[in-house]
């Protein structure tokens, strides 16, 4: 396919035995079908409104698959083991195509490259929220106790282990950043205008 940034509505997908000369016995694909399709960017013209995109099936930590999975948890604020693809179904995505990816370079030092896709955007959720910003986000409208147990819960906070631990020991609610962004009414953090 020539697109390589696209926002559209993911209608589902299909598993299908792998086909062609290379393909080994059980290897699957998965073909992708989209609608409603806007392209952001292309290598040539695409003047339809939906697309089909095949992605080879693997499990293998360093495959396309894998890393396609991880731009879903990344934008969910999960972890890896609790998306699939099945996550995207009847959303509206965006998804980014990188050419030329580094998948692994062997013993011999031959390296293996591809093409990957990654999800960039779902349902307005985009990729990039930092713990920090999340944790921030959380404060709002809530006072200390409130604040804690749902910011320590959040999948996103966790994957820093020292913020965790700086709103668990209360060093959090010292930071600068917090103290830019709120004023405390009444033991509540309420957003500064």
């Amino acid at each position: 396919t020539p697109l390589k940034k696209f926002r559209a509505h993911f209608d589902g997908y299909d598993v299908q035995p792998r086909k062609g000369q290379f393909a080994k016995e059980g290897q699957q694909d998965v073909l992708c079908s989209f609608s409603k399709l806007v392209v952001i960017e292309s290598d040539s013209p695409y003047p339809y409104e939906v697309a089909k995109i095949i992605l080879k099936f693997s499990d293998a930590m360093s495959s396309g698959w894998c890393i396609l999975e991880d731009s879903i948890a990344n934008i969910l604020g999960k972890s890896t083991d609790e998306v699939s693809i099945d996550d995207l179904v009847n959303a509206d995505v965006t998804w980014e195509r990188e050419d030329n990816h580094l998948f692994f370079t062997d013993k011999a030092g031959k390296e293996s490259r591809g093409t990957v896709w990654r999800v960039t955007e779902v349902g307005g959720m985009a990729a990039g929220v930092s713990p920090f910003d999340k944790a921030l986000e959380l404060l709002e409208g809530k006072g200390v106790g409130e604040f804690t147990g749902e910011a320590v819960a959040n999948p996103i906070v966790q994957k820093d282990g020292t913020l965790v631990n700086s709103i668990l020991g209360g060093a959090f609610f010292e930071d600068q950043r917090v103290k830019d962004a709120y004023n405390l009414v009444n033991d509540v953090y309420v957003k500064k205008v």
